[in-house]
Order: C-alpha cells, then structure tokens, then sequence
C-alpha cells in the first residue's frame, strides 16, 4: 500500500512536500474508518430554494455524502445529478443553478474563498461552470450552509437576501438593466448592511447572454455562462450574510500546517472579508490573475468598460472556454482553494490535503482525493 500511495505521488509531484515536512506515513496511507464521524469542515447543510414556488428549506447534507464528493465542484456536479431533469434546458426554469463552496473555504489560509457555481451550461448543454473569489463563498458557510442550490424561476426580477435561516426573495425590478455593481449597492443600501457577500449579473445576465457573467465584489465567473442561467430564472442577485463558526477538528494542528507555507504564500487577511495573499512569481510581479474576465491587454478601455457594465465574459462571446483542468487543480478547487498560490508552491497540493485532514478529523490519503478529483473532472466541464 505505501509504495502504490508513493508511485501515485510521484506522479502528482506531491512526494517532496510530504517528505519535506516530515509526515509520518501511517497518516499518508489512513482509510476512512467505517462509521466515523466528521468532526469539522462541514455544516452538513443544503438550502434549496424554489423560486417558482418561493419555498425555502434546510435540508440534510450525510456524512457518505460529504466524504464521497469533498465540496465545490464535487457537491455540484452530484446535485445537478441527483436533481436536474433530463428534459431541462440550460435556460429553462428546470435547471438548477448551485453555490458550492469547499470544505476550507472561509479559513485563514491563502486563497481559501472560492465558491463554484454550477448549473446546465447555455454554452455546451452538459454540467457546467466556473469560480468566484471574494466573500460569497465564505459567507455562504458563516450562513451555515455547505452549498446553495437554486431551482425555478420568479414571476418578476428579485434577488435572493440569505441570512442563516432567514430566507427572503425579494421583489426588485427596479434593478433591471443596472450594473452587478450598481445592483449590489441598491441591495446593501435596501437591506441596510454593508457586510453582505453579493453575487449579481448586468444586463447580459438578464437577457440570458450566453457568455453572460456573476459579478462579486470585483470578483467573477465567467465560466459556462452561469450569468445566463441566473437571469433565465429573474434572479438579479443572492446577497449572503451569517455569523456562524466554521467548524475545525484540529485548529492548532491547522495552524501548524499554515506556518509550513512559505512567507511569501502566507494570508494576509481573514478569508471573512475576502482573502487576499501575496503571491510573487518568478519575475517577482504579482502571480494572480487579473480581477475581471473583461480585463485584457487586446481589449481597448471603452469595451472592457462596456463588458464590465454589461456583466458580460467577451472571451467567451465567440464560445465556451475552459482553462486546461488538472487533478491538482480540480482538487483544490473541491476544498475551495484558488489554484494560486496552492500550485506555485512545491507540494502545495499535499499540504492542502493535510489542511484538509486537519479540518475535518477525516484521514484521507492524497491518491484518494486526486481519484475523486478525476471522477469530477470527467463530468464537469
């Protein structure tokens, strides 16, 4: 067993990570024990949302569940499974629109606020989507929920306010045609609040554009044409707020681990607000990428300013695009990591699932969660 766990590491490059740090390897090779119980990582949470009914409930998340599919990608691509109909169409009220965060998503780590958002994509008819950054995901968890999934259509434009069990969709044409940005002030202005995460679309979104994008904060996904979807279903915007704790088998033990990453890869501030990292690349410029879809250096500054009031990805005007897929990176994207700074560091993967292993009480060894990483990987696009 340890020597297929170490072939498999060497092949995933995670293998001087591990050695370097020093894990022993009864934790490289441990198997979920049968009948354990998740001791952090998850709420264990679902809120399904009907907008066509306008019901709202809390429904149960198992453990079997959590530990097959981990988060983000993984949760959604099983949800969509389970509850999208075989005859819906990408903009049809049958198909459902998921906020997936990860299980890590919202911790003090670097990059550790991605949310996926999933649904049947307008651009290719098959399971779909991309990630956001910023506060949504995060405050999706302090609200107590493990993924968000959205079915349905409103009879008119409203957005979907989210306050832990508090759960309101609100009427808001006087919203349409606005900005993602315009609309996220008139929503916080309306609500009263300025610490509420919101994810909204422009224009494109609500006239179902395909290479229409969700816009947070500064924040995007412009993958799969998920602001199409939201505005087939008159969804303007979801605002998220919570207060609850994430939960933390092994806080110090998390610790531990964070103080492993170089300085340089190190979070600078509470995930609550929105992590930001510092990352220098080689050239020793910042390693991210740039915060809009819009932002190109070919793009003249009168269409990126026209895409970014239309909420729309010109990238994908001509079709869909994806960024090349990679285990490593479809993993991290499941415990709702960004892939920098994760992937620039050496062994970055491994010490995310050791991140992982702290958090969740749960002993999984690496070749088991890229195994699952790839079975994503085969049904999302």
């Amino acid at each position: 067993m340890i020597g297929s766990v170490l072939a498999a590491f060497g092949e995933a490059a995670l293998l001087p990570a591990w050695a370097s740090c020093g894990i022993l390897a009864d934790r490289l090779v441990g198997d979920i024990v049968p009948g354990i119980r998740i001791r952090g990582g998850y709420h264990l949470s679902l809120l399904r949302v009907d907008l066509s009914t306008g019901a709202a409930e809390r429904a149960p998340l198992g453990e079997e569940f959590a530990l097959e599919h981990i988060g983000g990608p993984g949760f959604g691509t099983e949800l969509l499974s389970e509850h999208l109909s075989p005859e819906a169409g990408a903009l049809d009220p049958d198909n459902v629109l998921i906020f997936a965060p990860g299980p890590l998503t919202g911790l003090s780590l670097p990059g550790s606020a991605r949310c996926h958002i999933m649904a049947l994509s307008p651009q290719t008819g098959r399971i779909g989507g991309g990630s956001i950054g910023g506060r949504l995901g995060p405050a999706i968890r302090r609200a107590g929920y493990d993924a968000v999934m959205i079915s349905g259509r409103a009879a008119e434009l409203s957005y979907l306010a989210i306050d832990e069990d508090r759960i309101k969709i609100v009427r808001a044409p006087g919203l349409s045609g606005t900005s993602a940005q315009a609309a996220r002030e008139a929503i916080c202005d309306e609500l009263g609040r300025t610490d509420v995460a919101v994810a909204a679309v422009g224009p494109a979104g609500e006239e179902q554009a395909s290479a229409a994008i969700i816009s947070s904060g500064g924040h995007h996904c412009g993958g799969g044409g998920m602001g199409a979807v939201m505005g087939s279903k008159n969804l303007k915007a979801i605002a998220v707020s919570g207060r609850k704790a994430l939960p933390v088998a092994d806080p110090a033990g998390l610790a531990v681990i964070a103080e492993r990453l170089p300085s340089e890869a190190r979070c600078l501030v509470d995930c609550e607000a929105g992590c930001r990292f510092k990352w220098l690349g080689p050239s020793g410029r910042h390693g991210g990428r740039l915060g809009r879809p819009s932002h190109d250096p070919a793009l003249s500054p009168a269409l990126a300013r026209v895409a970014d009031e239309l909420g729309l990805d010109v990238k994908a005007a001509g079709g869909p695009h994806r960024r090349p897929a990679t285990p490593e990176g479809m993993l991290l994207d499941m415990l709702g990591l960004c892939h920098q700074p994760w992937l620039g560091i050496e062994g970055g993967v491994g010490m995310a699932v050791e991140c992982y292993r702290a958090v969740t009480g749960v002993r999984f060894a690496p070749e088991e969660l890229l195994t699952k990483a790839r079975a994503v990987q085969r049904t999302a696009q």
